[in-house]
């Protein structure tokens, strides 16, 4: 019998419809069989993969906040502080001529938003104030806006007025870009 219906199947779906058929020939719509049912297996299935994408879900959930913890303030401090302190040297060098002082003692302080402390996180609401901690300076700190992204990486701008403007004259007159009107860094995520 089951050798029977199968070849009822095939010839139901191998033979073109009556519309198509020629005249005088048998049509086969009156052969096919019922629909069958879904077997229950497929519907083991489904519940497997239901609860397969709810375990991903969670998994997904838990770990959601494992990346932006790494994102403090204490390691924007630390790279803003050594990239601006490198990019002064290179625009000192590049207003005069000579060679920087690489020993001057950056000190960078980076802010959240409403500045706290503890702030941390991905975000275009950072503020940091950067300082030259040698008293003899003199010199004011300078206060740069900064967009921290998820990697770990950073866009800083300075204020008008802060770091001088973007385009500045050497000691012959030749104007360049000033490197700490604005600059990119990164620190990464461990």
């Amino acid at each position: 019998m089951h050798e029977t219906r199968l070849s009822s199947i095939i010839f139901w779906r191998m033979s073109p419809p009556c519309s198509l058929a020629p005249p005088g020939t048998c049509c086969a719509t009156a052969t096919s069989p019922a629909p069958t049912p879904r077997p229950p297996a497929d519907a083991a299935a489904t519940v497997h993969i239901g609860i397969a994408v709810a375990a991903i879900s969670a998994l997904l959930v838990a770990f959601s906040g494992v990346g932006p913890k790494a994102l403090t303030a204490g390691r924007l401090d630390a790279s803003v502080a050594a990239t601006f302190g490198n990019l002064a040297e290179v625009r000192y060098h590049w207003l005069t001529g000579a060679k920087a002082d690489t020993t001057i003692p950056w000190h960078a302080t980076c802010n959240r938003g409403a500045g706290t402390r503890n702030s941390a996180g991905a975000g275009d609401d950072w503020a940091c104030t950067v300082t030259d901690l040698r008293a003899s300076d003199g010199a004011g700190a300078s206060v740069l806006d900064v967009t921290l992204k998820a990697n770990g990486c950073y866009e800083v701008q300075s204020l008008p007025g802060a770091v001088g403007a973007l385009y500045v004259n050497d000691d012959q007159g030749r104007a360049f870009i000033n490197p700490l009107y604005a600059f990119d860094g990164c620190f990464g995520t461990p």
